[in-house]
């Protein structure tokens, strides 16, 4: 089991019952998904929700995905607990059964698995970023900064751009391409 926050209109037979699991309830990003998310479930007619929180344990938020559709769930909501796993995404599709599916904000494989898992299943869908494609962005951005501005950055006046790169967490999908291509494509840039 695990924490939950149920929406304002609770039972009824009638009403589409909507579960949502987050990876963990502390993030202060997904804070105000949730937040947001449970403002436009709240405006809906004929909906209950119900959020629930994994703890950053997959095992857990798998465990609740199961006990949910044993109870009724007509709806899975999933912001997976570990980034870019789509072996743990097909175990999710596969408890969910019938249930339709919706992966949100982290990514559920990586190198176009995420596109099998999805063309596999006609039920499930993902919604958030293309995580290499925000890194090639961001690694433009800042090669594009870096030429604007190379005098101004080269504080030693060295030729050569000193930096310290800081990573998110390290099992998320987004995090290792934004870092990866971050440089690279800045790399690029420069050298180009």
């Amino acid at each position: 089991g695990g924490n939950s926050d149920a929406g304002k209109d609770e039972g009824g037979a009638d009403k589409v019952q909507v579960e949502v699991f987050w990876y963990d309830e502390s993030d202060v990003y997904l804070s105000s998904v949730r937040n947001e998310l449970n403002t436009k479930l709240d405006a809906m007619e004929g909906i209950s929700y119900n959020n629930q929180f994994a703890a950053n344990t997959q095992s857990t938020q798998i465990d609740q995905i199961k006990t949910a559709v044993g109870g009724g769930a007509d709806v899975i909501i999933v912001n997976q607990v570990t980034s870019g796993a789509s072996d743990t995404a097909e175990d999710i599709i596969a408890a969910a059964g019938d249930i339709p599916v919706v992966f949100f904000n982290r990514a559920i494989g990586t190198d176009g698995s995420d596109v099998t898992v999805l063309d596999a299943n006609p039920t499930t869908v993902f919604i958030g970023t293309d995580a290499p494609a925000a890194g090639h962005m961001q690694g433009k951005m800042i090669g594009d900064y870096v030429l604007a501005n190379y005098d101004a950055i080269d504080l030693n006046k060295d030729g050569q751009i000193s930096y310290a790169m800081m990573k998110g967490d390290e099992a998320n999908v987004e995090a290792i391409f934004r870092t990866q291509y971050g440089v690279e494509d800045a790399n690029i840039v420069l050298e180009g």
